[in-house]
């Protein structure tokens, strides 16, 4: 798990920008705000992008309510 993470965390400190993918149906449920808070505590200068996917999946006009 520690080699995992190693490995996570200089991909992200190698990176000018984090994409955090998340589930349109439960964006809420997908963050990871522990990451994010490491993240942006460790290395104020990055910039985070949070992308939805399987926006198709949500009734039209919910995915509002959600973000």
């Amino acid at each position: 798990m520690y080699v995992l993470f190693s490995i996570s965390w200089q991909v992200i400190e190698a990176a000018d920008v984090i994409l955090e993918v998340l589930d349109a149906r439960d964006p809420i449920g997908s963050r990871c705000p522990q990451l994010e808070q490491a993240v942006v505590s460790a290395v104020a200068s990055k910039k985070f992008v949070l992308v939805l996917i399987n926006i198709d999946l949500v009734p039209k006009g919910q995915y509002i309510k959600n973000v």
